[in-house]
């Protein structure tokens, strides 16, 4: 599963998490990356390129407008802030794309 984390780059670091199994997710431009606990480092959702969307699909091909804020890694999900969105998508941890909160009216707030 991926490359040595020492030998990867990364563009903008702006977030992270760590799930039960002690995997380091990364918020780094447009993806989410994660740093296994044996130093393995690999695309968990997005493709490092702007613009990303919100589309359905899982893993690497999510292609997520990623400029996350916050994740959080809880009960086998990672919840990413997707602040190009503005969204807040589920994963679980083997990367399939569960839900996708708000990012159909963009900016502003409402339902509260």
């Amino acid at each position: 599963m991926g490359e040595p984390a020492t030998r990867a780059t990364f563009a903008y670091i702006d977030a992270l998490a760590i799930d039960a199994a002690d995997n380091l997710y990364v918020g780094d431009s447009w993806r989410i990356r994660r740093i296994s606990p044996n130093g393995k480092i690999s695309t968990f959702a997005g493709t490092g390129a702007y613009p990303g969307t919100t589309s359905n699909a899982g893993g690497p091909a999510a292609s997520v407008g990623i400029c996350p804020g916050a994740l959080a890694a809880s009960n086998d999900t990672l919840f990413a802030t997707d602040s190009c969105s503005p969204s807040i998508i589920a994963f679980s941890l083997d990367g399939t794309k569960s839900s996708v909160i708000g990012g159909n009216n963009g900016y502003g707030s409402s339902g509260d």
